[in-house]
């Protein structure tokens, strides 16, 4: 027997009961949540001018990020930087993940979507005087879309060839600047091309 994720089932009959109940409102009776659906948004013009509509509106919403969360089984998602999304001048300020290999991040707070390779450029760039643990360092530097990762182990092998000083704790974990282990990272890729360059040469 396939295993089954109770927590998805769950929520996919909450986000049912939610979708047939509304139409349920609007004089219809639609037993299948698809099709609750489409009657819905066929309607929108009409459900907008309901009293209902901001209920509504804050149920699928709390639904539709319970049934994301429940199939979620995506690899491990990379930092890509603090949402700048401003709202009546005051900024996001969420931390933004992005899973490996897709081109865009979505902030779960605000909704805002953004490129992710210029973003965590300039992300990273803020960041500089910025600190972190190894694991913190390692998921804000791995690129998300290359898949170029810096393993936590790499960071405490520098430490450990005494290469990085921990700038301060953190409770008992060491903190390490953002832009000094960036920079340690870019000197270590520079060098391993150089030597793969030198190789092919004396192969020649």
């Amino acid at each position: 027997m396939d295993p089954t994720n109770s927590r998805a089932y769950d929520a996919g009959r909450t986000l049912n009961v939610i979708l047939t109940g509304w139409t349920h409102a609007l004089g219809t009776r639609q037993p299948h949540a698809v099709k609750a659906a489409a009657l819905l948004l066929a309607q929108i013009r009409e459900v907008r001018e309901q009293d209902w509509a901001p209920d509504l509106k804050q149920e699928l919403h709390d639904s539709l990020t319970d049934c994301r969360r429940a199939v979620d089984r995506s690899g491990p998602r990379i930092f890509a930087g603090i949402c700048p999304t401003e709202e009546d001048g005051k900024e996001c300020g969420t931390p933004v993940y992005a899973p490996q290999g897709k081109p865009e991040a979505k902030c779960q707070t605000c909704g805002s979507t953004w490129d992710v390779s210029e973003w965590r450029e300039r992300a990273l760039t803020a960041a500089g005087p910025a600190t972190g643990t190894p694991a913190e360092l390692s998921r804000m530097l791995s690129d998300p879309i290359t898949l170029e990762a810096l393993p936590q182990g790499t960071i405490r092998q520098w430490v450990n060839r005494g290469k990085l000083t921990p700038i301060g704790y953190r409770g008992a974990k060491p903190v390490y600047h953002v832009r000094k282990v960036r920079n340690l990272w870019d000197r270590s890729k520079a060098a391993t091309i150089a030597r793969a360059e030198r190789r092919l040469e004396n192969a020649a």
